[in-house]
């Protein structure tokens, strides 16, 4: 017969996370205030690129966030009861859909400064760059958010999850949607991985063709 404790994950992946955290948060912060007083100074700071850079720090920052609101903090004694108790209150839900909501904000995240990077260098006169340079700051937070939000609205809709036990605090999801979310994911994480492949190297070639034609 399995031991139910076969089920626990380990331990040491959420202390690794925990150090890596320590480490890192503190610095994610200030580079997003630096940011955010750089471009109350100075122009430069404020095209589109950055505006991109700024929503995609906020959204690791909120992964964070989420991660330990809804993952780790369930784990401490003083909140498990309360995270049990209170756990149809899509607290359970939260702590499920969270992981694939944030992982979908960084995937597009990646993808906008891919293709922003791509379009400004490989076709700059273009009508299409034109368009997304000159984009006001409410449209890229707008399209930033919006695009995740909807890819996300399969996953958020899902609230029939629950802990199986105050001890272990183990999330209880049905197979068939896990098996959606993953196959999900995999597919907005390999389409992700392929648009930014296809970006970066059209602009190797790029750079490469016009390096060698200045070079002669």
């Amino acid at each position: 017969m399995t031991d139910p404790s076969d089920f626990i994950p380990p331990a040491w992946p959420l202390l690794v996370y925990f150090g890596m955290s320590i480490v890192s948060l503190p610095l994610y912060f200030f580079v997003f205030v630096s940011l955010l007083r750089l471009r109350c100074f100075s122009k430069a700071y404020n095209t589109t690129f950055y505006s991109i850079l700024l929503q995609h720090c906020i959204a690791d920052l909120l992964a964070m966030f989420l991660f330990f609101t809804t993952n780790s903090a369930r784990n401490a004694h003083f909140l498990r009861d309360f995270y049990f108790e209170y756990q149809h209150y899509y607290i359970a839900a939260a702590s499920y859909n969270a992981i694939y909501y944030t992982l979908y904000i960084r995937c597009t995240g990646i993808v906008f400064l891919s293709v922003q990077r791509y379009l400004i260098i490989t076709h700059p006169t273009s009508v299409v760059t034109h368009k997304v340079q000159n984009a006001s700051t409410l449209e890229i937070v707008i399209v930033y958010w919006s695009v995740p939000t909807l890819l996300s609205l399969v996953v958020l809709k899902d609230t029939d999850f629950s802990f199986d036990s105050v001890e272990t605090m183990a999330i209880i999801a049905d197979q068939s949607v896990i098996k959606r979310n993953t196959l999900m994911a995999l597919i907005v994480v390999s389409t992700a991985c392929l648009i930014c492949s296809l970006a970066y190297g059209a602009l190797f070639v790029f750079i490469r063709r016009h390096s060698a034609s200045l070079s002669r």
